[in-house]
């Protein structure tokens, strides 16, 4: 076998070397035990040895999970190249831009087949992707007017950690392995974890949380009689709330939202309410033991823009069940009952300032021995 005239080969079949472009004439020079000899030009006219189509595929060997391969891809120079693109074995596609390839962890295989026709050109990459790491964080006093804690809890196999960033409400507050953030007000925050690894891998993740203030309130009758039970009743905001009542003395319960006091003197008591988040706010209520029997009092006087700015009766030793306050015309114009009662009057019915001048109240409650108690009586508006 000959090749522009210099020998390349011997015997039946031959792969003839092209090394560049150019233009080759192949011969095949066939000689008998008797030294006889033909000669056979493979092509008559010279053959023209084209270049292979070689596109540019850039994929690093190792990448992290994510939502589709990170190809970068640059087609192969001249006209008529078609592509062929093979993942794992699979045909994915025959377009000339690189095809959307969902990451699976594990070793991958991509494969990219180019030809213009004549020649073809193959390009293999073996690819070991990496589970993306499950990123968390745990989060701790979260509570109004203090500073929050940030902590990481990722747990990573066979990779560390390089680089972070805390960002609170999308802004940058850390970039340790813990971070901190004054909570000024009731409000949603957006708390973000952001993770580098060493073997490239980016995830995050995201909390979103609403703090409020507990702002607890003790809603109870602050005078009672001896021997009189008067419910502490704590509100807050917030759910799972836990109560505790300080002090214990006198109480029927010290850990329920809702506790009864029988008093023999004068007592202060204070409630701790705890939030799902560990955070703890406080209120007091003063008992003051009234000498004397079960009564119910409301003021003769009131003004909206004096002191006594509301009309509301004042039960001792009484648990309330009705109040009410009629015009002169007999008309209700306002009523409260036994869970909303101290709020009061405050002169106005719907909406409308009502004339100064004097008005009818009635109060209708039980004492704690279960006798029925009513009253009534006249109260000034003063405007």
């Amino acid at each position: 076998w000959q090749v522009n005239g210099t020998a390349v080969a011997t015997g039946l079949q031959a792969n003839i070397p092209l090394p560049t472009l150019g233009n080759y004439r192949i011969q095949c020079i066939a000689t008998t035990p008797e030294n006889c000899a033909d000669t056979f030009t493979v092509m008559p006219t010279p053959t023209r040895v084209l270049a292979s189509p070689r596109p540019s595929l850039l994929l690093a060997d190792t990448v992290c999970e994510q939502i589709n391969l990170p190809i970068r891809f640059t087609p192969a120079t001249g006209a008529g190249i078609s592509y062929t693109w093979q993942y794992n074995g699979v045909l994915v596609s025959n377009s000339a831009t690189p095809p959307a390839i969902p990451t699976v962890p594990g070793l991958q295989s991509l494969v990219l087949l180019s030809s213009n026709g004549f020649c073809t050109d193959t390009i293999q990459k073996n690819i070991q992707v990496i589970a993306k790491p499950a990123v968390d964080f745990a989060a701790a006093q979260l509570c109004i007017r203090t500073l929050a804690q940030l902590r990481d809890s990722t747990v990573l196999q066979n990779d560390t950690i390089v680089a972070r960033r805390w960002l609170v409400n999308n802004a940058l507050i850390s970039t340790a392995n813990t971070a901190s953030f004054f909570v000024p007000n009731t409000n949603n925050y957006r708390l973000q974890y952001q993770v580098i690894t060493s073997k490239g891998c980016v995830a995050t993740a995201e909390k979103n949380v609403f703090i409020q203030a507990i702002a607890p309130q003790i809603v109870a009758d602050t005078l009672t009689v001896l021997n009189s039970p008067v419910t502490l009743q704590a509100l807050g905001a917030g759910a799972n709330l836990q109560y505790t009542w300080q002090p214990s003395v006198e109480l029927s319960n010290t850990n329920q939202a809702t506790t009864i006091a029988t008093i023999s003197q004068s007592r202060t008591y204070r409630v701790l309410v705890t939030n799902e988040f560990g955070c703890t706010e406080a209120d007091t209520v003063r008992l003051t033991l009234f000498n004397g029997n079960a009564e119910i009092y409301v003021a003769t006087a009131f003004s909206p823009r004096g002191t006594n700015r509301v009309l509301r009766p004042i039960p001792v030793g009484v648990s309330l069940q009705s109040f009410r306050v009629y015009n002169r015309l007999g008309q209700v114009i306002f009523e409260s009952n036994g869970t909303n009662y101290q709020r009061g009057w405050d002169g106005s019915f719907n909406g409308l300032a009502q004339p100064a001048g004097t008005y009818v109240w009635q109060a209708v409650g039980v004492t704690a021995t279960g006798v029925p108690i009513q009253r009534q009586g006249t109260a000034v508006l003063i405007r």
